[in-house]
């Protein structure tokens, strides 16, 4: 067989171990479409496999796109869901009797939608939801204290004053 002879079978060696390597790896921690890349790559590689008329450029070409498939592969991102879960602990702190209704109503929702967002693949939705949970707190409203004013103490600069009321709105309340 001097100068190539067509009848020479190809040298499968290297694809063969590529779809070996390929098939071994654990797709489950990358990306959808890197992953169908990769299951791409190997189904064409077995067609050149089991082609016997296949020429060692076609294999070595198989070869060569099941390892660059391997190569692509992406690792799905790592989700952090550390700022969510705290504001979702904060949100369930808050005393919501301390608080107006509509304030109140507006932590519930973004409370629910927190709750949703721990399911989500996407950081940014996470990130998101975070943020609208912590700005829901932020912007709780405290209902007026004029109508739970005790006629003896309403200066605010007694020293009196903070305890009485903290005392008032304690759980169980005190005064």
């Amino acid at each position: 067989g001097e100068g190539g002879d067509p009848q020479q079978p190809a040298d499968k060696t290297e694809l063969n171990s590529a779809i070996e390597e390929a098939e071994a790896i654990d797709t489950a921690n990358y990306t959808d479409e890197s992953v169908a890349a990769l299951t791409k790559a190997i189904e064409d590689g077995k067609k050149v496999q089991a082609n016997d008329k296949a020429t060692q450029k076609q294999v070595d070409a198989a070869a060569k796109a099941v390892k660059d498939a391997v190569s692509a592969l992406e690792p799905k991102p790592v989700i952090d869901t550390k700022e969510l879960d705290s504001a979702i602990e904060e949100a369930g702190k808050v005393d919501k009797s301390k608080y107006t209704d509509e304030s109140v109503a507006a932590l519930e929702e973004a409370l629910a939608a927190a709750e949703a967002a721990k399911n989500s693949d996407k950081q940014s939705e996470i990130d998101a939801a975070a943020q609208a949970l912590k700005d829901a707190i932020d912007a709780l409203k405290e209902k007026p204290i004029d109508e739970f004013r005790f006629d003896d103490v309403k200066d605010e600069n007694k020293f009196y004053f903070d305890p009485v009321y903290w005392a008032f709105y304690a759980d169980p309340q005190i005064t």
